[in-house]
């Protein structure tokens, strides 16, 4: 029996019906595993830039992740005077050499930039002391601004929520990469 005449004995309703649970059984299967059942119970986390702290301490809070910032430790050079310095090696997960930039990209014919790209790029250590797991992440987005708005405006709304979606997105990425060690 061929496909064809199968499909003309069977009614159509039966035939939706087969269709859709097929479907939907794909889709359970493509949505992916929890990647938060890898994620640890309690982790130090130290970041170089405190906005991005705040992103990654409360995502990993959301992720029900026990969190504790590093703290700075107060040390004395050798000039005998005191430096304030973070205590990095005792956080297991650790972000450094965190850059924010902002760019113009396109120009409108007065020589005003209408496009500019905002991007963040940082260094993710996973692990205690000089033994850890080294991840480069990056987030960037290219957004138009009107370059005759003064201050106040919706311009600076714009940029203010992008970056907070930036370093958010930030933190996804890097609770993502956690969630996947063993």
């Amino acid at each position: 029996m061929s496909v064809r005449q199968l499909f003309n004995k069977l009614p159509t309703s039966i035939l939706v019906v087969v269709l859709s649970l097929g479907l939907s059984a794909c889709g359970y299967h493509l949505r992916g595993t929890n990647n938060n059942a890898n994620l640890p119970d309690q982790i130090n986390v130290y970041a170089d830039d405190q906005q991005l702290a705040t992103s990654i301490v409360n995502t990993l809070e959301k992720a029900q992740v026990e969190t504790t910032l590093a703290q700075y430790s107060t040390s004395t050079d050798n000039s005998g005077s005191n430096t304030d310095k973070p205590d990095t090696n005792v956080a297991g997960l650790r972000f450094i050499n965190t850059k924010s930039n902002r760019e113009a990209v396109i120009y409108d014919v007065n020589g005003d930039a209408t496009h500019w790209r905002y991007s963040i790029n940082t260094e993710m250590l996973l692990g205690t002391g000089d033994k850890g797991k080294s991840f480069k992440l990056q987030e960037y987005v290219q957004i138009e601004l009107d370059p005759a708005s003064g201050a106040g405006s919706t311009n600076d709304r714009i940029t203010t929520s992008t970056w907070q979606a930036l370093y958010q997105a930030l933190a996804h990425q890097a609770i993502r990469i956690l969630g996947n060690q063993p």
